[in-house]
């Protein structure tokens, strides 16, 4: 138990980010993350990466979903903030909010025209950003975005985490 930050600790990564936090710090010192995700039925990954956000020391948390898929999402999880996202001009509108400094897109995202344009808007927000599953299916297919992925490789700050299951790294 960490008495000073009032929480118990699971393991030795718990002890360094409880006490990385100082008591006058706040939420937003600590990220808010952004994480896309598919629609009904296809909605696990994306609170997955949620949680754990919020266990790696994130301060804020959002899940952006299509309208349809909230009412799944607010059913299974706390501590999260949740959005809709019916299109990219939607999350181009939330990504006005400048204090949203990081994002995950693919978990279940489909491979829709949509999803390509939401993966567009991530590509060009400049925020570091982490694609999975269907965000790099879409690659495959689609020069257009891997223009935009080799265009971020060159800026600094835009770091881009790919995380290829076995299929999608074939794909890739």
């Amino acid at each position: 138990f960490d008495a000073q930050n009032r929480r118990w600790l699971i393991g030795a990564r718990d002890a360094v980010l409880a006490s990385a936090k100082s008591s006058g710090s706040h939420k937003y010192t600590h990220g808010h993350a952004l994480i896309l995700s598919g629609p009904p039925g296809h909605t696990g990954a994306a609170r997955l990466a949620a949680r754990g956000a919020l266990r790696i020391g994130a301060g804020l948390v959002t899940v952006g979903a299509t309208p349809e898929a909230i009412p799944e999402h607010a059913a299974q999880l706390t501590a999260i903030m949740l959005r809709p996202v019916a299109d990219a001009g939607t999350l181009e509108v939330i990504l006005a909010d400048g204090r949203i400094n990081s994002l995950c897109i693919g978990p279940a995202l489909g491979l829709s025209d949509e999803g390509r344009s939401l993966l567009a808007t991530v590509l060009k927000s400049g925020r570091p950003s982490v694609l999975d599953a269907d965000a790099l299916n879409a690659f495959a297919a689609d020069s257009s975005l891997q223009a935009l992925l080799a265009a971020r490789a060159s800026r600094v700050g835009q770091a881009t985490v790919l995380t290829p299951h076995p299929l999608e790294a074939a794909r890739l």
